[in-house]
């Protein structure tokens, strides 16, 4: 593919995700939901789960290798960009004597579905075993504790966005949890890979 070609390519793939991501935010706010999730469905619709596997060949057409890149970063910018002004708009002051509250908060949303996802990999480990899949490691078992308790931040802040609570208390709490959650979450996943030597595979 031409370089003018790839452009090309790459605008319209961009047009495209852009369309389909308003149309389906719109149809999910006539469902009255939040907009983000007809977002997210139109992400699932046109991404590998669903267009890649049901027709990869009109996938590859639309999102072929020469541009995957290209709008993996541009995702990536965008969704620094919205993260950056969602913290714009927080005012942490807000939270006042509540901080600590905001502490439990996290603790416990994170420590509950941990022990509670550890617990289920350690409970069907030979369930698991029958469908092939390696022994249970340590990473592993706290991998899967942590795929259950870390928060979809960019979610959350736009449905509290969304719904003018970014200057409220419990809009603002929930975020700051919410990001103390996942702070929590990947340094301890993290270390434990390192530990393991896992991070290396």
């Amino acid at each position: 593919m031409r370089p003018d070609a790839v452009v090309t390519h790459f605008l319209f793939a961009s047009a495209l995700v852009l369309a389909a991501g308003h149309a389906a935010g719109w149809a999910a706010r006539r469902l009255k939901q939040p907009y983000i999730v007809g977002q997210l469905a139109a992400g699932i619709a046109l991404g590998p789960s669903l267009l890649g596997t049901l027709a990869p060949d009109a996938y590859a057409l639309l999102f072929p290798e020469q541009i995957v890149t290209a709008l993996q970063g541009l995702a990536q910018f965008a969704l620094v960009v919205f993260l950056f002004a969602v913290g714009y708009e927080l005012d942490l002051a807000i939270l006042g004597a509540r901080a600590r509250t905001a502490v439990g908060v996290a603790l416990t949303a994170f420590f509950v579905p941990m022990a509670v996802g550890s617990g289920c990999a350690l409970l069907f480990r030979e369930q698991l075993r029958a469908l092939d899949m390696p022994d249970l490691s340590p990473g592993t078992v706290v991998f899967a504790g942590i795929a259950l308790s870390i928060t979809a931040v960019p979610v959350l802040t736009a449905i509290v966005r969304e719904n003018g609570l970014a200057s409220t208390v419990p809009g603002v709490m929930a975020v700051s949890a919410a990001g103390l959650l996942d702070v929590i979450g990947w340094t301890i996943l993290a270390g434990t890979l390192l530990e393991s030597g896992e991070g290396q595979t």
